[in-house]
This record gives C-alpha cells, sequence and structure tokens, in this order.
C-alpha cells in the first residue's frame, strides 16, 4: 500500500484502507482506467507482484509480511520460494557451459 507523501495529499493513495473488498476492486478499476491500461489485472495481482519484486529487491521478508498484512510470515515466504526458483532456474542457464 502507498501512503500519501503529506497529510493533503490524499490523493496519491493507491490502495487506501477499504472495509469492503468490493471497494479494493472498484479502486483498482479507477487507477487503471485513469492510467490507460487495458490489460486485466486484480488488485491480489499486483499486490503479488508487488511483493515478489521488493523480496527480490532484497526487502527484509518480515517487512514485506507486515505491508501484506499477513498474519503469518509463512504466507509471505510463497513470494520468497518463488524468487528461489528463479534464481534456481536462472543458475541452470549456464549449466555445460563450462
Amino acid at each position: 500500500m502507498l501512503l500519501p507523501t503529506s497529510e493533503n495529499d490524499k490523493d496519491s493513495i493507491i490502495f487506501p484502507l477499504v472495509k469492503k473488498p468490493d471497494n479494493v476492486a472498484k479502486y483498482v478499476r479507477r487507477i487503471k482506467a485513469k492510467a490507460g491500461i487495458e490489460k486485466d489485472f486484480t488488485y491480489h495481482s499486483s499486490q503479488n507482484s508487488a511483493a515478489t519484486l521488493a523480496i527480490t529487491a532484497g526487502a527484509e521478508l518480515y517487512a514485506v509480511s507486515k505491508i501484506l498484512g499477513h498474519g503469518s510470515i509463512a504466507s509471505t515466504q510463497v513470494y520468497a520460494k518463488v524468487n528461489m526458483e528463479k534464481q534456481v532456474e536462472t543458475m541452470s542457464l549456464t549449466d555445460g557451459m563450462f
């Protein structure tokens, strides 16, 4: 979730705290329309992408877990596993080269 840069900058919130899941979907549709994005994606898929990118960039798993609101770090470890699989896949590209 991105927060406003100041108290007066509430328009920069991308995913404000909402009480109903339907409201999140409405925010996503509005943001997609404003950005001219036609590709279909959901809040959840964008959250998955953000978490994977953050962990790949070196963010601490615990910090990402808290940002995502996971009750258990085990839920967040799924993203670390994806990252590890990508590392193994990348390493295998050079197998047999030397």
